[in-house]
């Protein structure tokens, strides 16, 4: 990665950070991990994280599945958002591949 890749990383997570819910930063990984405070805090966290996922191009996630050995079968007419949606179906049911 180089550094301006990584500017553009690191506006992303900002801009995620701020849409999220305002906590302590030493709770971020229990939100993460889905042990937030609330229902509401895990969903604006997680509406805004999806919202994020949502610039990223169909090409990109393509390149995602091939880099980390994903089985997901994809059609070339499938838009970006039907290739995040087999990706997020595929981690739902396969746990163990998300670490």
């Amino acid at each position: 990665m180089k550094t301006h890749e990584l500017e553009n990383e690191l506006i992303s997570l900002a801009k995620a950070l701020k849409l999220g819910p305002n906590i302590n930063v030493g709770q971020l990984p229990d939100l993460l991990r889905g042990n937030g405070e609330s229902v509401n805090d895990e969903m604006a966290f997680g509406i805004s994280t999806l919202t994020h996922l949502l610039k990223f191009s169909k090409q990109d996630w393509l390149a995602f599945i091939q880099e980390h050995n994903l089985p997901i079968n994809y059609n070339t007419r499938d838009s970006a958002r039907n290739v995040i949606g087999k990706i997020m179906h595929y981690l739902e049911s396969n746990e163990e591949a998300i670490n």
